[in-house]
């Protein structure tokens, strides 16, 4: 079998793999890497090669200055100065909103922007009582429409950049970008502002994914949502025990959504597949549903 027919099985294979979401996109990769080494179509310096890149530890480090704003405070003292100004004015709540999206884009990368703000969307929209889709989706187009506001919006900048340098000698300057990403940046936001009340879907999940759910205590505490999430625990005589740990358990309530599960005996987010007595579930929705 040739190196080219490996290389595409390879692709398909790592393709399919991402679809399917079962295992770590990170794994994945790396798996990638290590097929091409052994079957002989790379050689180990250049299969391993990427870990050293500079433009995959730019990209890491920016990662880590993502969540160092949000464990330092920096997201939630914004999210609550973009709460106090905007009030109940969901225009003034979106330019807000879209206007700190492109400024966090344009410092810490598209990838890093979203992953710092996606707490903050799901705050809001618990907080004014909207769906999710109303925030998440604004707020992911903006940070994309903003990639080219600087060197470092997104990592095919930096590779762009790179690239240019080995072609004439000079690499893309810092601000270069903004020639094309400052009209793409405002145009963006412009569209949305015009269209999300016709255009974006009123929805919210029915819960949050597992890896999400860590937050639920500390969204309480640092931005105190606590009107409209209660702490329901499951007790010896609830017919919840042993029902599955997610949305499901909930699907005879229509008026609750599940936010997150809290294991009994270590309070954090629960690991096993069905519920049992003293777990706690953290719910968002009617308090007289929450009451039932």
């Amino acid at each position: 079998m040739s190196g080219a027919t490996i290389t595409f099985i390879l692709i398909f294979v790592s393709l399919g793999l991402f679809i399917w979401g079962r295992i770590p996109a990170v794994m994945v990769a790396i798996g990638v890497s290590l097929a091409l080494f052994f079957t002989g179509i790379l050689p180990a310096n250049q299969a391993l090669g990427g870990f050293g890149d500079l433009t995959v530890v730019l990209i890491a480090s920016l990662f880590v200055i993502a969540a160092g704003l949000e464990a330092s405070g920096v997201t939630t003292w914004a999210g609550q100065l973009l709460i106090k100004h905007a009030g109940d004015s969901r225009n003034r709540l979106m330019i807000y909103l879209l206007l700190m999206a492109s400024l966090f884009c344009a410092t810490i990368s598209v990838n890093a922007t979203v992953a710092a703000l996606l707490p903050l969307c799901v705050v809001l929209a618990v907080r004014l009582k909207i769906p999710t889709s109303q925030l998440l989706l604004p707020m992911c187009f903006a940070t994309h429409g903003a990639t080219m506001l600087t060197l470092i919006g997104a990592p095919l900048n930096v590779i762009a950049s790179q690239a240019a340098e080995g072609a004439v000698n000079r690499p893309i300057g810092f601000f270069e970008f903004a020639v094309a990403g400052v009209p793409m940046a405002l145009g963006t936001i412009i569209i949305m502002l015009l269209t999300y009340k016709w255009l974006l879907p009123n929805t919210s999940g029915p819960s949050l994914p597992r890896d999400f759910s860590a937050h639920a205590t500390t969204l309480i505490e640092q931005y105190r949502i606590e009107d409209g999430l209660h702490r329901l625990r499951v007790r010896s005589s609830s017919s919840l025990i042993g029902a599955a740990s997610d949305a499901k358990s909930l699907e005879g309530v229509s008026d609750l959504s599940l936010v997150a599960v809290l294991d009994t005996k270590t309070g954090e987010p629960l690991q096993r597949p069905n519920l049992a007595e003293g777990d706690v579930l953290i719910v968002r929705g009617d308090a007289q549903a929450a009451g039932r």
